[in-house]
């Protein structure tokens, strides 16, 4: 059959699909962990150090709802997440109630809230900042649009939504407090992990694939994201621990964040556009590199292609000890079809015939155009006997079928048959025995199967089948 150039396995989406629901996992037991510190009066592991930012009960039920939806988020199990997706942004808004209206919904219906506020009394910070809250509704929309489907809205809220957590990752980097407020480090990572996972749910899709591509559209954009990024983070850390004044290393580290975003979206751009005239690139190539190996009338692989693979088939049987049948098999009176109906016709003629090639043999199988009304065809794990069986079958098709139906009338024609069995490196020795028993078919009146086998001692036997005559000639 006529190849297909395949494209390259992209085994860094497929890391990426698997790694999302990893890390949603992982985030769901970090989550727990903070709820257990708060359970057991643990402190540690909700706040890993006395004088840092806590996480409070909020960030952690909803980290582990989103989590959880990311990890149900596949075909045959999205209407399980709506009402926790419900649940969650349920969540949200009394968050953002009790900021706007000063009322206490949150603590009505999250466990440790006590806890959390009586440590924020006390001078302890342990409290939902807005940098937060935006993260959780961004990373929501995100999976929200993943369950519907919408993956490029699901890209752009999951990147948007880790802006928030890599701004406090800078900020306890260069120790420029505002940057991260609120935010605990464990909820820093919590959430740039989280961001991450819905992320990369959609690496199939958009920009991420363009990025995690195996061509060099996808190489490139990976180096400059390494390189751009880490660059402009430790060029930042630098300048900022030799500036004494506060003031100013503020200013540096958000020039250092603003570097990196724009590196980040210029190289996402950069690399979905470059995939794309790529991806045009490829397909030409494809284009030219099937035509190079296809007969344009019939779509079968033309001679040369046809060769290889006999000749790759031929090494196979020597290694390995298989069998392969290689059938050659010519339409009977074509030029009779061309003279009477003329040479549409007879070209229809041909793709009907290769169309009925193509329906009866194995993908596994391969079939060429081998030069005129001839064909080639080339079984491979086969006997003879087995070559036989397939010849017979589709000798009686051909003969069967209305190959052209015209208004007036039906054109049907015949085929005749020559099979011998590869079992030689040296193809055209196999060639010469098929083209021998296929000599014998015509000879013998057309629309016949004649097999031509290697030499052994038991050979001339004589097979009848309905009414053929079927030889099997000494070489």
């Amino acid at each position: 059959m006529s190849p297909v150039t395949k494209e390259r396995t992209r085994y860094l989406v497929l890391v990426a699909l698997d790694l999302s629901k990893k890390l949603s996992v992982l985030i769901m037991a970090m989550s727990i962990m903070s709820l257990a510190g708060y359970f057991y009066d643990i402190g540690f592991l909700y706040r890993p150090a006395e004088d840092q930012v806590a996480t409070h009960p909020y960030t952690a039920i909803q980290a582990f709802f989103i989590a959880l939806c990311i990890v149900l988020n596949r075909p045959g199990r999205r209407q399980h997440i709506k009402w926790i997706l419900a649940v969650s942004l349920l969540l949200s808004l009394s968050w953002l109630a009790d900021e706007i209206l000063g009322s206490k919904i949150l603590y009505t219906i999250i466990p440790f809230t006590d806890i959390a506020l009586s440590e924020h009394n006390a001078g302890k910070i342990n409290h939902v900042g807005i940098n937060t809250f935006i993260t959780f509704l961004l990373i929501w929309f995100s999976v929200t649009m993943k369950a519907l489907n919408y993956n490029l809205g699901s890209q752009s809220a999951a990147f948007a939504a880790l802006s928030f957590p890599s701004l406090s990752l800078f900020g306890y980097a260069y120790s420029i407090t505002p940057f991260h407020g609120e935010m605990s480090l464990l909820s820093t990572a919590t959430l740039l992990l989280l961001s991450s996972a819905a992320l990369w749910s959609t690496a199939n899709h958009g920009v991420v694939r363009a990025v995690l591509s195996p061509y060099i559209g996808g190489q490139i954009a990976r180096f400059q994201f390494a390189t751009g990024c880490i660059f402009a983070f430790f060029l930042g850390y630098l300048v900022v621990k030799s500036i004494a004044s506060i003031q100013y290393s503020g200013v540096v580290g958000a020039y250092a964040v603003a570097v990196c975003w724009l590196i980040i979206i210029l190289v996402t751009i950069s690399a979905a556009l470059f995939e794309r005239s790529d991806k045009i690139r490829r397909r030409m190539e494809n284009q030219l590199a099937n035509s190079a190996r296809t007969d344009p009338l019939t779509g079968l692989m033309n001679r040369r292609a046809f060769n290889e693979v006999l000749k790759y088939e031929a090494g196979r049987t020597n290694r390995y000890g298989t069998k392969a049948v290689l059938i050659l098999m010519d339409i009977d009176h074509f030029k009779g079809v061309n003279d009477t109906y003329g040479h549409p016709v007879g070209d229809e003629v041909l793709k009907r015939i290769a169309a009925t090639i193509r329906d009866n043999i194995r993908d596994t199988d391969s079939a060429c155009r081998f030069g005129g009304e001839e064909f080639a065809i080339l079984l491979s794990d086969t006997s003879p006997e087995g070559g036989l069986t397939v010849s017979h079958a589709l000798r009686k098709v051909i003969e069967e079928t209305d190959i052209v139906p015209l208004p007036e009338q039906s054109i049907k024609v015949t085929a005749s048959f020559g099979l011998t069995q590869l079992a030689e490196n040296r193809i055209e020795d196999a060639l010469i025995r098929a083209d021998k028993a296929l000599y014998q078919s015509k000879e013998r009146g057309r629309n016949r199967v004649s097999v031509h086998v290697l030499a052994t001692p038991r050979h001339n036997v004589y097979c009848r089948r309905s009414n053929q005559v079927v030889r099997q000639l000494a070489f």
